[in-house]
């Protein structure tokens, strides 16, 4: 069983650096493009996916739209996939100091926002239910650079600082094999 992790399209807000945790906006159209060019190389895979679950914000579900329907697949969305709430730090640009400190400190939330360990264990809880319910199934998961940071996670181990620095790119995509013969094998 495969497991395809792609991050969505470009943001405005993405274009210019800016936090957009929460914020729900649409992609623009650097990250249209970049949607269908992920369609592309999904479908050209030996073993594409055959669901797309994604997260329920504008951004993922357009980078979805285009792929389930590139790959002519059902498409689900699942709420517990949005990005991390970054609080008051929506809008601030992604190197600004107090951000960047926050996120170095996995069990400090945002101000006003989630923290680390909050956001993991939405993430964690919606692998192991769907990893369970569609057992078996090729699977692609589309969501934000955050979650995808914490998926990984679930498949591999990283060091704090590895963490910190890792980086999905707009409408990239990762492959994870799991092993369904052996039961709770990865």
């Amino acid at each position: 069983m495969f497991l395809y992790a792609a991050r969505h399209g470009q943001t405005d807000m993405n274009a210019r650096n800016e936090i957009s945790g929460v914020t729900d906006l649409d992609l623009n159209e650097t990250g249209i493009a970049q949607a269908e060019l992920l369609a592309e190389k999904l479908a050209l895979l030996p073993c594409p996916p055959r669901l797309v679950i994604a997260s329920d914000m504008q951004r993922a579900k357009h980078t979805a739209a285009i792929a389930a329907d590139r790959l002519q697949i059902p498409l689900l969305y699942d709420k517990r996939l949005r990005e991390q709430n970054y609080g008051s730090f929506e809008g601030m640009d992604r190197f600004t100091d107090g951000f960047l400190q926050t996120k170095s400190q996995f069990a400090v939330r945002y101000p006003g926002g989630e923290s680390m360990l909050m956001t993991g264990q939405r993430v964690y809880n919606f692998l192991d239910d769907v990893l369970q319910t569609y057992r078996g199934v090729d699977l692609l998961v589309v969501a934000h650079g955050g979650i995808l940071r914490i998926l990984r996670t679930y498949f591999m181990d990283m060091t704090n600082s590895e963490f910190f620095h890792y980086n999905a790119d707009n409408a990239g995509f990762e492959t994870y094999t799991i092993d369904i013969a052996s039961e709770g094998s990865l």
